[in-house]
Formats: structure tokens, C-alpha cells, sequence
């Protein structure tokens, strides 16, 4: 089948698949647990469902997939031996529908396959009868159906075509000539500029996020509760996102006063914001520097996508910096000022622009044509000035500043590394690995022919300067669309990278015209705006829904009703929360406490996945050690990108067992901890250091009542160091093995946090198996473990520490 890259995004983004539940009814609940679902991937691969539900009155088990946006091509089961299950039978529930099968047909009628020393049982694809008019699709079990394809289709052609029909004109006749024949007039102007604002404003994305549970939602609930209960950023609160970050990512649940607070000073920064752009370009025209056919395809693009806050403030520093290379006046000043009073308020809405501030500070001096010392000085005062009288204004304390400046560097450090997605995705089909490559190619051939710009116009002093001032935007939009690679990700890079080829097109053509160069970056427009265009959907009610508290209330009640109903709690877990006792939740759906009105005392980093460093983990145990620890903790086990749990925060998952004692297992959803008054005593005994070599086994020695931890440390080799700076590696692994040699699984291994205490005499694979570590007990029992890398980029020779921790009353 032929397909647009319009239609490869809309596969990449994943949102036409259905949730797919498995549910098993069982007469007899001995074993029910042992059952395991799997999920066959598009080019064969299996991998486990681990979220489990146990229903013990009704003898149910529920299992479905932490990621309801993956395809399918079909599902397995592992029925171990000696369970009877033979009178059961499956429900296998896909979106609205639900197809029932008793056990013996399918060990009749299923295909048999051999995996990891187990016996799955596949479902053929034709069992589920998916209708598509693509083969393609036919092969997904979870395939929505092709309306919802085409709807996104023609809601995206709509923009695409009217942009082509601009464009068209553009190349009519003789475009690029920079004069028109006939003035216009000057109201014409004001009146343009006029509907330009009113048009943007109104289309302002001051989204209200809805309260949803999940991943990415919990993390938005987190920010916003923390300004409901006045937690301080640096020191309650540790993210990728500062104090300012309802910018950009507000919620239902602020409160009134908050919401209308933050609605209005968003729309007076994008109005100045946007005001400024159109000016820019406007006052280009009236002084000629442009035809009037550029004006309109510019301010088409303004116009019809939506580009986020920060995108619009990345132009306006462009622009006021790019007055230091070659037109220095009595506004440079004024200018530089603004640029950093900006740069501050994108500093605190997302630490990443710490980073580009810097960055600019450094080319300051290579760009400004004459008096460097005297703008660096001024661009770094005035960035330090607004940096912290915009955090003193967010009402943070003065003295965390440094600590979130910090610990924002220490997120950055192991960001690419720990979140970076595989280069080549094995779980996903060959398809859509060759997209993610032609997506891969395109964007670095964009990025060469930029360096090829510069070169070709290396005479052209304002727009080599200028190019070098893209730089640290286009780098970090190219890193964050990159190594978290997807589609959300890659339409953050394209629409920042068309805002910079905007810009970049107005310095080239004021200075010196060259058509070779104005093609070339106008083929890059339109390849950003086919990319940008299916995310650029616009909703009314975004702009309506700030200012109507009812209806604000009444979604938020909607949204807890859902939430209450996908996670239902015991008895005993809503008289804690009813009693106002202190809770956390591991490790990440801070939405669930939130839906409960849980009294949330958070660690700092406050999702376990996001701590990419040792310094991030021992920030977490040292609060979680502390008196404002919580009482009571829900635990579900569960990761990102194939991680093994316990080793997301390893130092805290080791002390939770002298802390904390399991008082409930709530349907194999979650565990309920509980804050014990005495901490169990720790005895260490460690073993001498041990070199040992990359992608070999090392053998684990365990006794009964007994811990056997050990760290590795690793390290990269210079080729890894340079290519996880400018793109990403592919991570370390961890393999576990039995005493016969099975493996248990292969589980990916953050190398920055792999140094501290890893659990590895008992292997966890439930809820089970991790409420038997608190009572000693080594379940699974690890005999060998082999950390896997490629040695191009880590170090072939590791030190590991074994270390022996036993744990005891004092009494």
C-alpha cells in the first residue's frame, strides 16, 4: 500500500488502537495467579502484560498492558502445568468488543509456540476478523478501523492544501523580488496587525488539562498539586519543569484563584509576544524588504498552526539577539534586556532553557559586532536579575534557587542516557522502524543543509552569525524530538525548527538573495509544516473552559468518577485516605491519590522513573529516611522501556524493606505499605571490589534471611560520551538467570544509578514475589546475572561489588 508521511505520523502517534483487556473466569483459584498473557508484536516478539487484577470473590483475573497505544498482533497465554484450568475460559476484550474462548479450544486450536523455556499458545490474527482496507492493518488486532485514518487524514489535508495554494502563488512569478509595485497603506497595516493578535489570542493554547490517570497525566497533576499546596520548587519538588509551568502544562485542578491568575498573565506574554513577531514581519514589509506574497505565507503559518508559548518566545529572543551582529543602536540595549527577561520566564518553565541561556551567554561575544564586554556583562545581569525576581514572584524561596538549578543539571546529565529509545525498536514492526530511520535521515539532512548554508554563504557575515544564534535552539529541540522518540516529541522539533527557518529565510533575504539557499530553506518549511500539520487540531472549548468554574467543577468530578472506577481501592485503603494520613504513591500515577483526595507527601523526584542519577536516588531515600516520610505507600509494580522495577530507584526500593512492612495486597494491583515505628537493624558485609568483563556472566551467592546486593560501576568509552552528547547509545541491559541457566529476562539497566545497591538474590516479577522480600524470603532465586552493552560505546571492563545485608528487629 501507498503511504503520505501524513499517514505515517498518524501510525507513529498510535491513537487509532483500541485497549485491549484479557480476562480469565476460573473455577479453580489455586494457580489463577500463574496464568501470564503476552502480547505478540507486529514482527514477533512477546513481551509479558504485567498488570494484573484479581478478583478472589469471582475468581477473576484482569491482565492488560501498562501502554494502551502499542499495536498488537496478537495475544498468547501461558498456562503452567498442573494447574487444571481446562473448564476455563479466556475473554479477550478489544475496545467494545469481547471474544470468549474455553481453555480447551484454544490448546486445541491455538498455535503452540515455544518462548523462554515456556509453552505459549498463540492467537491466530484471523481469529479477531479485523476489517481494513489496507493489508497492513488487517495484521492489528487493536486496529480501530481506517474511519478514524481518514478523518485525521482530510482534517489534516484541509491546512495542507490551503498552505500549497499559498505557496503556489510564491512561485508564479518573479517571488523573490523583495519590492512591490504598490504601496500600501498605512492603516492597512495597523488593521492586520490588529486581526493578527486577536486571531492568535483567541487560538492561545491555554489547555486545561483534564485529571487522568497514567504516566504523562500523573506528572502534569503533580506539578499543579504542588501549587495548590505550596511545595517549592528545588526542594519539594524536583522536575524537568520550573515553577512557571502552568505556561504551558495547567490543569483542572488549580485552584480558581490560580487559574484565573495564571489565564491572565499568559494572555498578556503571549500578546506582547505575538505582537512583537507581527510587527517584525509587518515592518519588514512597509520598509520594503519584502514582497507581500512572503508576508502572507508567513502570516499563513502563524495564522493556522498552533505553535506552544515557548515556540513563540524562541523567535522573539532570535530576534532581539540578531540586533547585536550588525545593527547596533540605541535599542540594542533595550533589546538584550528583553531577550533575557524572556529567556527567564522559558528558564522556569522548563529547565532545558537554563541550559540554552547559557549557551547564548558563550556566543555572545562571537556574534555582537563591537563592544562584547559591555553586552555580555549586561545579557548576564539581566538574565540573573529576572531569573530571580521571576522565581521570588512565583513565591519560591530564595534560597532554593541554587538547589534547582542543580538538580536541574543533574536531570539533564542522565536524561538522554536513561530515557533514550532504541535506535532499532524490536517490539515494534520493521514498518515503523523505517519510518523512525526516514524520520532519522530527513532530520539530519536538514541539519547538513543548514551547515551547508553557512558554508555557501560564509561571506554573508549577519547570516553566518545569525545560523551560529540558531544553534543551541535547534540542537536542543533536536535532542528532546530524538532520543525520546516519538510522536509528540518529533512534532516538538518540527515546529521549532520551522519558527527558526522562518527566521533564518527573513535574515537571507534582507542581506543578500540567493536563490539556491531561499529554495532550499523553503523546501524545509513545507516539510515541517506536512509533519506539524495533523497535530494542529483546534478546540474551542480550550479557550472557553478557564473562564466557566462550573463547568471547570463539573469536569473535574467526571475525571475523579473515571479514575475512582479504572482503580478501585479496598476499605482499608479509603479509611487512610479519608483519615488525612501521609501517602505516596510508586511509581508514577500521582492522579490515583489526587481522584481520592489522598494527603499526597511526595519524595522530591517525585516519579521513580525520572531519577537518572545517583544524586536524584540519594535525594529520595535521604527524604523517605526523614520524619516527613509517608505513612502509608501504594506500590504497583510496573516500569518504562522493559525496566526492572526495583532497580528504577534501587537505594529506596532496599531501604523500604527496613522501613516499611506490606499490610495489604489489594487484588494484585497494588501493595499497600505501612511506615513501621522501629526500622529493621542492617548488617553489611561487603565483598572486595571484582573486575568483571561486559556481556559475561557472574555468578550471585545467597543465604537464607539474607540480601545480596551489588553495584556496577561502568563507564563509557569516549565514542559512547560523544555520541550520547549529540544523540543517544543504546542503554545497558541486565540478564538474570536461574540455577539452570534460564533466563528470567532481560531488562534494561540506567547506568548512573546501577552503582548503588541492586537487589539480586531474588528475582521480582509480581506483587507476589515482592511482598516475599519483606519477609526474607529470596523467591526466584537468582544464581547468575550478565550486564549487557556494546562495547563501541561502554567500557569492556566493570567493577562490581557484592555486598551481603542482612536485616533483623532490635529486640
Amino acid at each position: 500500500m501507498k503511504l503520505s508521511i501524513d499517514t505515517i505520523i498518524v501510525i507513529k502517534d498510535r491513537n487509532n488502537v483500541e485497549k485491549i483487556s484479557v480476562i480469565l473466569k476460573s473455577t479453580n483459584p489455586i494457580c489463577i495467579d500463574e496464568i501470564n498473557i503476552w502480547r505478540c508484536s507486529l514482527n514477533g516478539k512477546f513481551s509479558l502484560l504485567a498488570a494484573k487484577q484479581i478478583d478472589n470473590k469471582t475468581n477473576t483475573l484482569t491482565i492488560s498492558s501498562d501502554n494502551d497505544k502499542i499495536f498488537y498482533n496478537s495475544i498468547a497465554i501461558d498456562i503452567p502445568k498442573g494447574c487444571g484450568l481446562t473448564t476455563d475460559t479466556l475473554n479477550i476484550k478489544i475496545g467494545s468488543n469481547t471474544y470468549v474462548y474455553p481453555l480447551r479450544y484454544i490448546t486445541v486450536n491455538w498455535y503452540k509456540k515455544k518462548y523462554l523455556d515456556k509453552t505459549l499458545y498463540l492467537a491466530p490474527t484471523e481469529e479477531f476478523k479485523v476489517k481494513s482496507s489496507f493489508p497492513y492493518f488487517r495484521k492489528i488486532i487493536n486496529w480501530s478501523g481506517d474511519y478514524q485514518l481518514y478523518t485525521k487524514l482530510i482534517d489534516s489535508s484541509r491546512s495542507i492544501i490551503l498552505l500549497l495554494s499559498v505557496f503556489a502563488l510564491f512561485f508564479i512569478k518573479n517571488n523573490y523580488v523583495r519590492y512591490d509595485s504598490k504601496a500600501i497603506p498605512p492603516y492597512a497595516y495597523y488593521l492586520l496587525w490588529t486581526l493578527c493578535i486577536i486571531w492568535t489570542i483567541v487560538r492561545t493554547p491555554f489547555h486545561l488539562n483534564e485529571l487522568k490517570s497514567g504516566l504523562d497525566p500523573s506528572w502534569i497533576t503533580a506539578l499543579n498539586w504542588s501549587s495548590n499546596l505550596d511545595y517549592k520548587w528545588g526542594k519539594d519538588i524536583i522536575f524537568t519543569y520550573g515553577p512557571m509551568y502552568w505556561l504551558v502544562k495547567p490543569s483542572v485542578i488549580l485552584t480558581p484563584d490560580h487559574i484565573s491568575r495564571y489565564f491572565v498573565i499568559t494572555l498578556i506574554i503571549y500578546s506582547i509576544v505575538v505582537s512583537f513577531i507581527y510587527k517584525f514581519i509587518l515592518l519588514n514589509h512597509k520598509h520594503s524588504a519584502f514582497s507581500s506574497r512572503q508576508i502572507t505565507i508567513t502570516i499563513s503559518i502563524l495564522l493556522l498552526f498552533n505553535f506552544e508559548l515557548l515556540d513563540y518566545i524562541n523567535m522573539c529572543i532570535l530576534i532581539l539577539l540578531s540586533s547585536l551582529i550588525d545593527k547596533i543602536n540605541k535599542l540594542t540595549i533595550i533589546k538584550v534586556i528583553s531577550a533575557c527577561f524572556l529567556l527567564a520566564i522559558a528558564s522556569l518553565v522548563k529547565f532545558s532553557y537554563v541550559a540554552i541561556a547559557i549557551s547564548l551567554f558563550i556566543l555572545i561575544p562571537v556574534i555582537s559586532s563591537r563592544k562584547k564586554f559591555l553586552y555580555s556583562t549586561i545579557y548576564i545581569l539581566s538574565y540573573v536579575i529576572f531569573l530571580t525576581g521571576l522565581w521570588l514572584v512565583n513565591d519560591q524561596s530564595i534560597t532554593d534557587i541554587y538547589s534547582y538549578i542543580i538538580r536541574g543539571l543533574d536531570i539533564a546529565s542522565g536524561y538522554s542516557e536513561a530515557m533514550a529509545t532504541p535506535f532499532w525498536d524490536y517490539n515494534t514492526s520493521f514498518f515503523s522502524n523505517l519510518i523512525d530511520l526516514f524520520f532519522l535521515i530527513t532530520s539530519i539532512s536538514i541539519l547538513l543543509i543548514y551547515a551547508w548554508i553557512a558554508y555557501r554563504t560564509f561571506s554573508n557575515n549577519t547570516l553566518r552569525k545569525n545560523l551560529l544564534l540558531c544553534a543551541p535552539l535547534v540542537f536542543l529541540s533536536f535532542k528532546e524530538g530524538f532520543v525520546r522518540f516519538d510522536g509528540g516529541h518529533l512534532v516538538l522539533f518540527y515546529s521549532q525548527l520551522l519558527l527558526v527557518t522562518i527566521f533564518v529565510y527573513y535574515i537571507h533575504i534582507s542581506t543578500e538573495y540567493r536563490s539556491s539557499v531561499s529554495n532550499k530553506l523553503v523546501g524545509i518549511a513545507i516539510l515541517c509544516l506536512i509533519v506539524v500539520t495533523p497535530y494542529s487540531s483546534f478546540n474551542s472549548n480550550h479557550i472557553l473552559l478557564p473562564l466557566r468554574t462550573d463547568k471547570l467543577d463539573e469536569v473535574l468530578k467526571q475525571n475523579k468518577d473515571f479514575i475512582k472506577n479504572n482503580f478501585p481501592i479496598s476499605q482499608q485503603t479509603k479509611k487512610i485516605f479519608d483519615q488525612k494520613s501521609r501517602v505516596d504513591i510508586m511509581p508514577w500515577d500521582i492522579s490515583t491519590l489526587y481522584a481520592y483526595n489522598a494527603n499526597w507527601k511526595p519524595r522530591p523526584v517525585f516519579q521513580s522513573y525520572t531519577v537518572y542519577t545517583e544524586g536524584l536516588s540519594t535525594l529520595n531515600t535521604k527524604w523517605y529516611s526523614s520524619k516527613y516520610a509517608p505513612q502509608y505507600i501504594i506500590y504497583q509494580y510496573k516500569s518504562i522501556d522493559n525496566r526492572y522495577p526495583l532497580y528504577d530507584e534501587p537505594e529506596l526500593n532496599l531501604m523500604l524493606l527496613s522501613r516499611y512492612q506490606p499490610v495489604e495486597n489489594h487484588n494484585n494491583n497494588y501493595l499497600l505499605l505501612k511506615l513501621q515505628e522501629r526500622p529493621l537493624i542492617q548488617n553489611y558485609i561487603e565483598l572486595p571490589v571484582k573486575k568483571y568483563t561486559l556481556n559475561s556472566k557472574l555468578s550471585v551467592v545467597s543465604y537464607k534471611g539474607t540480601y545480596t546486593v551489588c553495584s556496577v560501576d561502568a563507564h563509557q568509552t569516549l565514542a559512547g560520551k560523544i555520541l550520547n552528547f549529540f544523540y543517544k547509545i543504546p542503554p545497558l541491559s541486565i540478564t538474570m538467570f536461574d540455577s539452570l541457566g534460564r533466563p528470567y529476562g532481560e531488562h534494561r539497566l540506567v547506568r548512573k544509578t546501577a552503582n548503588e545497591n541492586l537487589i539480586i538474590s531474588s528475582y521480582v516479577n509480581n506483587l507476589n514475589t515482592y511482598r516475599d522480600l519483606f519477609s526474607h524470603n529470596t523467591p526466584n532465586k537468582i544464581s547468575y546475572f550478565k550486564i549487557n552493552g556494546n562495547p563501541l560505546f561502554y567500557d569492556p571492563e566493570i567493577n562490581i561489588k557484592m555486598v551481603f545485608i542482612k536485616m533483623y528487629n532490635k529486640n
